[in-house]
């Protein structure tokens, strides 16, 4: 498989392996596009900025070479192919089953309000924030020589232990536009594709990088290349926010207004579109195979639940759909681009003149967040947590402060016993242990009482009904979701269902939530997002059932303050309990 990526906000670190097959094309991209076609305002190659030579990020000195100069394309397509850059001899040696891998892909890019700013800036600022990203890079490969066991060293037999390189042969290649979407002006984007071409270990011996590793430790470098960025682009005068994207993980400029930054997200838009009319595309075909009957509309019947449930894609569908989104480059000069920026900006009120009123203003240096800010993080979406996790949440809870700054925050923590260690190697925190001995507790409580189970009637009637509706599309509920719907109509007062995801679950929740209503009960559907709350409750709606909605904050907050009052007539549904 070649290298793949597309502009898409969370992934500020994508790693990919580049096979021998693909390598030599993929050289001569990168090669091409850092040559000028002509001094001064030249055209954009194939729509693209022309960019600056490959540079030696790590491992030049094994060869000799000198690390301040450009990587040649010569050196880079001989690299590529496996050999020394110097003599042309064997580099490492390559595996002999399956497809080669030539190098690692870790594409390192700026959060978008980064890429504006750099889009929008004088050229003194742009060189500045050029450097402030590869200074931050070069602290993440340092960091991930540190961290990462990226060689695999095999003991005996199929015993295979990972460990720790001294170094790594890498080269980087900076750019700076995305790819055009529909024959719009490419938006700004800057980013860089790190080739990983070997490891160096301790006896100075030169070997093929575990992928793998990579790909596991990917949040921990990307936090630790953006808690570098961050820094230096303060002390720029750059004002950070930090908290920003999916899960809180990442940054953004203050100076740049987010209906820019959603403007010049133009790829992600553009893909997210297509996955979603792919995802529309599969959901009726599944429904027209259902509603055909027949020996395949069971099995069509758990696709579409399990489609309905993710929402998502297999990462394939989701690398194919990047790629047929592809367009054809928009040819352009570098002054009409630079120009087609600003014009873009302007409306939203961001400009060279306003990005340099805003950073010039005296900013203290950021400190790292405090403890129980990182506490809370590290068990928002996990009870346990890997020591690589934690140390990205540190690195991402404190961006802005230097990787041993951030990092200092998790041995105090570990110091005063708020972060346990468990006896399978994972962490927790004294906090959540505590809330989860509450949980048990009470848990216990509930499980040793009793209480006046439903009607059996109506139980086996809603089964019944159910069971009938299904059989017009040939499913039929199985022995399994039989016997969850009479326990959670039973006499225990507290019912776990579990299941994978497609196994029937959804189906199983309609019975159960169809025989309390039938006998009076106030069906309650809560979870700790408030939108998978409201989208299990409509999936009830459509089957007659009748429901109040909460997120989990929403309804603690509900009954504390007595606006909301659980009782014997409340039946509570709770779906994704796993991440309460």
């Amino acid at each position: 498989m070649g290298p793949w990526a597309w502009d898409r906000d969370e992934l500020v670190l994508t790693v990919a392996k580049v096979t021998k097959t693909a390598a030599g094309g993929y050289a001569e991209y990168l090669d091409a596009k850092s040559q000028p076609s002509q001094p001064g305002d030249y055209y954009l190659k194939d729509g693209e900025r022309a960019e600056a030579p490959g540079r030696w990020a790590q491992g030049a000195s094994l060869f000799d070479l000198d690390a301040d100069l450009p990587v040649t394309g010569e050196q880079l397509r001989t690299l590529m192919d496996v050999r020394r850059p110097d003599t042309g001899q064997e580099l490492r040696r390559v595996g002999g089953s399956g497809e080669a891998v030539a190098a690692i892909d870790a594409t390192f890019s700026a959060p978008k309000s980064v890429s504006a700013a750099w889009a929008l800036a004088w050229p003194e600022l742009r060189e500045q924030i050029e450097q402030a990203h590869e200074t931050a890079i070069n602290l993440a490969l340092t960091y991930a020589v540190r961290q990462v066991p990226m060689l695999r060293r095999r003991v005996s037999g199929d015993v295979v232990v990972h460990d720790k390189a001294i170094g790594v042969v890498a080269t980087s290649w900076r750019h700076t536009t995305a790819r055009a979407v529909d024959q719009q002006v490419p938006d700004p984007q800057l980013h860089s594709h790190v080739l990983l071409h070997a490891a160096a270990r301790r006896d100075r011996r030169v070997v093929a990088i575990d992928s793998r590793a990579w790909l596991v430790h990917q949040r921990e470098v990307g936090a630790a290349y953006r808690t570098e960025l961050a820094r230096e682009l303060n002390r720029f005068g750059f004002a950070i926010t930090r908290g920003t994207g999916r899960g809180q993980r990442y940054f953004e400029l203050d100076a740049i207004p987010q209906p820019l930054i959603d403007r010049w997200s133009s790829r992600r838009h553009q893909v997210q579109a297509a996955i979603q009319t792919r995802l529309t595309d599969q959901q009726h075909a599944l429904e027209a195979v259902i509603a055909q009957g027949g020996p395949d509309a069971t099995d069509a019947d758990r696709e579409l639940q399990l489609l309905q449930k993710t929402g998502l894609l297999s990462p394939k569908q989701e690398r194919m759909t990047a790629i047929q989104t592809r367009t054809a480059k928009t040819p352009q000069t570098v002054t009409d681009l630079d120009q087609a920026w600003r014009r873009t900006a302007l409306p939203f009120g961001a400009s060279r003149e306003r990005i340099d009123v805003l950073r010039h203003q005296t900013l203290p240096a950021l400190l790292p967040a405090k403890p129980d800010e990182v506490l809370q993080a590290l068990t928002e979406f996990d009870a346990t947590f890997a020591a690589r996790d934690a140390r990205a949440v540190a690195l991402e809870q404190s961006a802005g402060t230097p990787i041993p700054h951030a990092l200092q925050q998790l041995r105090e923590l570990r110091a005063t016993n708020d972060i346990l260690l468990l006896s399978d190697g994972t962490g927790t925190t004294r906090q959540h242990r505590g809330r989860e001995r509450t949980v048990v507790a009470i848990t216990h409580r509930l499980t040793t009482t009793r209480v006046e189970p439903l009607p059996a009637a109506t139980t086996a009637r809603e089964a019944d009904r159910l069971d009938q509706q299904l059989a017009q599309t040939g499913g039929r509920l199985s022995d399994e979701q039989r016997a969850a719907i009479e326990l959670a109509c039973g006499t225990q007062p507290l019912v776990v269902i579990e299941g994978h995801a497609g196994t029937g679950k959804s189906t199983t929740l309609t019975g159960i939530a169809r025989a309390h209503q039938a006998s009076g009960q106030q069906i309650l559907v809560t979870s700790t997002a408030a939108l998978a709350a409201q989208r299990l409750a409509g999936d009830l709606a459509d089957q007659g059932v009748d429901c109040q909605t909460y997120s989990t904050a929403g309804l603690h907050a509900a009954v504390s303050s007595g606006r909301l009052q659980l009782g014997p007539e409340t039946t509570v549904i709770h779906d994704e309990a796993a991440l309460a």
